[in-house]
C-alpha cells in the first residue's frame, strides 16, 4: 500500500488559512459591518489555534488512515476557499 504524502503539512494549511481569514476579516470592514469583520477574524484565529494536530508525531499508518486524508482534503478546501474570499475582498 502508498503511502499519501501531502505536499504541505496540515499546520502550515491551518496556518496560512487563518491568517488569510483574518486578513480577509480586516478588509470586509471596508464593504461590510463589524460584525462581518469580527466574525471572519474570529473564524480565522480559530483556524489557527486548531493548527497543531500532530502530524510530525503521526506514524505512516495513521497518516495513510481515511480519516487523515479526509482531513487533509478539507484543510486544501479551506485554504483554496480562503484565498478565493480574499481576492473577491480585494476585487
Amino acid at each position: 500500500m502508498k503511502t499519501f504524502i501531502p505536499a504541505v503539512t496540515v499546520e502550515r494549511l491551518h496556518l496560512f488559512t487563518g491568517a488569510v481569514l483574518i486578513l480577509a476579516g480586516l478588509l470586509s470592514y471596508r464593504t461590510d459591518s463589524l460584525g462581518s469583520m469580527l466574525s471572519w477574524c474570529i473564524f480565522g484565529a480559530m483556524y489557527i489555534s486548531m493548527s497543531d494536530i500532530g502530524e510530525c508525531r503521526m506514524c505512516c499508518t495513521e497518516k495513510a488512515s481515511h480519516k487523515h486524508r479526509t482531513r487533509v482534503a478539507a484543510a486544501y478546501l479551506g485554504a483554496g476557499l480562503s484565498v478565493w474570499l480574499l481576492v473577491t475582498l480585494l476585487g
